[in-house]
């Protein structure tokens, strides 16, 4: 005798509003994280010491951008041919928002684990409210 396992509905709708959501909300916090980086420069040496204070010029590429997300990670991507001044200045190249939100996409799908824990915790929220009511007397 086979036993017949029933689902219903809105467990299945459930689980895929509570990860979208979560996509989203994750993606929206990852703007508040901060974007740092390293230049791409030879340790110079005068007179065999090393020469700590140095003027780099604007036009100096990037090695590597890193970003510090608001979930504690940070991720490394390359220089992407960005110089130090894109980063620095008003109307650098990385300063508009359609450079910066690939790392944003990025950071996202790199942070995961954050991913599935928000849409665990928001696809109970929407499961509940879907089955429950509250009645406050």
């Amino acid at each position: 005798m086979k036993k017949t396992i029933t689902i219903k509905k809105d467990i299945p709708k459930s689980i895929i509003i509570g990860l979208l959501s979560s996509i989203i909300l994750v993606f929206v916090i990852e703007h508040f994280g901060d974007f740092s980086y390293v230049a791409n420069v030879e340790n110079t040496y005068t007179g065999g010491k090393i020469n700590l204070v140095d003027y780099v010029s604007p036009k100096t590429p990037l090695e590597n951008i890193y970003l510090d997300t608001p979930f504690g990670s940070r991720f490394t991507f390359d220089g992407n041919n960005f110089t130090i001044g894109d980063m620095k200045f008003v109307g650098g190249d990385f300063k508009p928002y359609t450079n910066r939100i690939s790392y944003y996409f990025k950071a996202t799908f790199m942070d995961f684990k954050y991913v599935l824990l928000v849409g665990l915790i928001l696809t109970v929220i929407v499961y509940l409210s879907k089955n429950f009511r509250l009645k406050f007397n």
